[in-house]
């Protein structure tokens, strides 16, 4: 049986324990894509075990700053790709669903 599965990414929690674990002196993997404060994702992260079907991967965050900063990290979102095996398909690829907020300033708590 094959499920039929939606992954909802929390990135604006995802960025924080990035960043913090850069902070700390780890080292990056070459194949993540980061940027500060709004994103950041390995195309590794959802590997599955062969008996999910994923239907739709949706990337939530926040970002500081205007319109045109807005659409780049969307953009830039909707653009990363990852790869997945079901039992009927090896090596699929998928895109992320952006889910983007104006957030007012960097420290501001989020409720989105």
């Amino acid at each position: 049986m094959q499920y039929k599965t939606i992954i909802l990414v929390d990135g604006e929690n995802l960025t924080v324990r990035y960043k913090g674990m850069l902070d700390a002196g780890r080292i990056p993997r070459e194949e993540n894509v980061f940027i500060e404060n709004s994103f950041v994702w390995n195309p590794n992260i959802p590997k599955t075990g062969g008996t999910i079907d994923i239907v739709r991967t949706g990337y939530y965050t926040t970002v500081v700053g205007d319109e045109n900063k807005i659409d780049a990290i969307k953009t830039t979102i909707s653009e990363t790709e990852f790869k997945f095996t079901t039992i009927s398909h090896e090596n699929w690829s998928g895109t992320l669903v952006p889910y983007v907020y104006k957030k007012q300033n960097q420290k501001a708590k989020t409720k989105s």
